[in-house]
């Protein structure tokens, strides 16, 4: 189960990226922005969360994705703020479809989702800058 959230985690720097993106760090803002994706599907789809720590976490998933937008722009400053916006969305697509392939095929008990899940309470308790 391990290597399904691994392997989810990946997915999508590997369907959209480019040879400079693949060279990136594992854990920069954009893998962090795509966690965000993926265990918000898992949150949505698998757990009740309430109003407070969704507020919280869309705040935190907010200040993450901006900071990802402007890491993508100094990474592909041949790109116009379309094209980023277009590519973002994309890989957000991706990482959303792939995340709900993966609770549908395991369900939402499983070890994994239930990870991602604990991932997001983390991710919306945490707390940004502090």
């Amino acid at each position: 189960m391990k290597y399904q959230i691994a392997l989810l985690l990946s997915f999508g720097l590997c369907a959209t990226a480019n040879a400079q993106r693949i060279a990136q760090p594992s854990m920069d803002i954009v893998s962090i922005a795509n966690q965000f994706i993926v265990s918000g599907v898992a949150a949505k789809k698998c757990s009740l969360i309430d109003a407070a720590t969704e507020q919280a976490f869309r705040t935190n998933f907010l200040a993450v994705s901006i900071r990802k937008i402007q890491v993508l722009k100094e990474r592909n400053p041949q790109l116009t703020d379309d094209q980023i916006a277009e590519q973002d969305k994309e890989s957000t697509e991706q990482y959303r479809a792939r995340a709900e392939q993966v609770i549908s095929q395991y369900g939402c008990q499983s070890p994994a989702v239930q990870e991602l899940i604990q991932r997001y309470k983390a991710q919306a308790a945490w707390k940004i800058g502090g």
